[in-house]
């Protein structure tokens, strides 16, 4: 397992020449935060931002705005120094742990989530902002219609739900949604058949619904 102090350690030495070193892809930037609905009036928290590479993407799409988070703290800093913009807060210390100053319409976790030690304690962590339990939705086929049904009946009962709607069925998924929650009554997960026995243990889901399994996934 990666300890903690080697990965700050780590970003810190990475630190100064980090922006003089990054590749930018424009086009798959572009379809990410397309993808993510990054537009005008929404609040983004960005998941160990680094130094704000992504800042000026978000600020260019005129959100209201952008909340970074970094565990190592000379990240953090060339991200407060780079944009004081008064639309950008940075703040340094572990997600699961440092207080956030409000809630959040979009999450991002640009080129991090291998970085994170434990990433099924991740979703442990953030599981307790669900209020009455969750569902988890796994199959070979169907699973993205079923779960996004799910979530709409529940919402139409007077519930909130937090759900990866977009098919992200990966713990990466999951933990994703979970961060970008205000937090709900519920949660209703698809999840991906090889990788339920890595996220329901944490996710400690209230309920599992199973819907098929073909002969060509049975390893799954």
């Amino acid at each position: 397992m990666i300890e903690r102090s080697d990965v700050i350690s780590f970003f810190d030495r990475c630190a100064p020449d980090w922006d003089a070193e990054m590749i930018r892809n424009e086009p798959v930037i572009r379809t990410i935060l397309d993808n993510a609905d990054i537009r005008a009036g929404v609040d983004v928290l960005d998941v160990a931002c680094g130094t704000g590479v992504l800042f000026p993407d978000y600020l260019a799409r005129d959100v209201h705005s952008v909340t970074g988070v970094d565990i190592a703290p000379e990240m953090a800093r060339r991200a407060a120094e780079k944009f004081p913009d008064a639309r950008v807060t940075v703040l340094c210390g572990d997600i699961e742990t440092v207080p956030l100053p409000q809630q959040f319409d979009r999450c991002m976790v640009y080129n991090a989530f291998p970085h994170f030690p434990d990433p099924a304690r991740l979703i442990a962590h953030l599981a307790t902002r669900l209020r009455e339990g969750s569902v988890v939705v796994v199959g070979t086929n169907g699973k993205t219609t079923t779960t996004n049904l799910l979530a709409d009946v529940i919402e139409a009962s007077g519930k909130t739900v937090v759900c990866n709607r977009t098919g992200a069925n990966l713990d990466s998924g999951v933990a994703t949604s979970l961060l970008q929650s205000k937090g709900a009554d519920w949660g209703v997960f698809e999840t991906d058949e090889l990788w339920l026995a890595r996220i329901l243990p944490r996710l400690q889901a209230t309920y599992v619904l199973l819907l098929n399994l073909f002969r060509d996934q049975l390893d799954r």
